[in-house]
């Protein structure tokens, strides 16, 4: 049996082009980049001029915390606060109001700390007398 060479040239150019197909599959094969990893620090949500109630377990105000901007950050579950503005009421005495340059809200919402002239005020009532405290930082328990 005699191949022909015509179908042997065929097949030779049939095997040549297959494996210059697989060489340069394999010389150009594009490698992915990776993704840039994402900044951590970056807020996940921005509130802009808000205003915030909690509620205690009788269904009464417990404080009202507001400011000009609320950024949070997910890596550590806290929030700056600029020129937060918080309201604390009491069932045995009047509100306390508290004011800010900044405040970080942590722990899950339960501490706040206000730092840049801070001022605490409170309004007198009947017998108590009315106070104000002024200072550079403050810590807040919000429980």
């Amino acid at each position: 049996m005699k191949i022909r060479a015509d179908i042997l040239a065929a097949l030779l150019m049939v095997a040549v082009g297959a494996l210059l197909s697989w060489w340069l599959s394999t010389v150009l094969q594009v490698h992915p980049v990776p993704a840039p990893a994402p900044d951590r620090r970056a807020p996940d949500y921005v509130l802009e001029n808000f205003s915030a109630t909690a509620m205690d377990e009788s269904g009464g105000r417990k404080y009202v915390l507001s400011g000009k901007r609320l950024s949070h950050y997910p890596d550590d579950d806290t929030a700056l606060v600029v020129r937060p503005y918080l309201i604390r009421f009491s069932a045995d005495g009047p509100p306390l109001y508290t004011r800010a340059d900044t405040g970080i809200v942590s722990e899950g919402m339960k501490k706040i700390t206000m730092k840049g002239r801070v001022s605490l005020t409170r309004k007198g009532t009947g017998g108590d007398p009315a106070g104000a405290v002024t200072t550079d930082t403050m810590v807040i328990d919000l429980k």
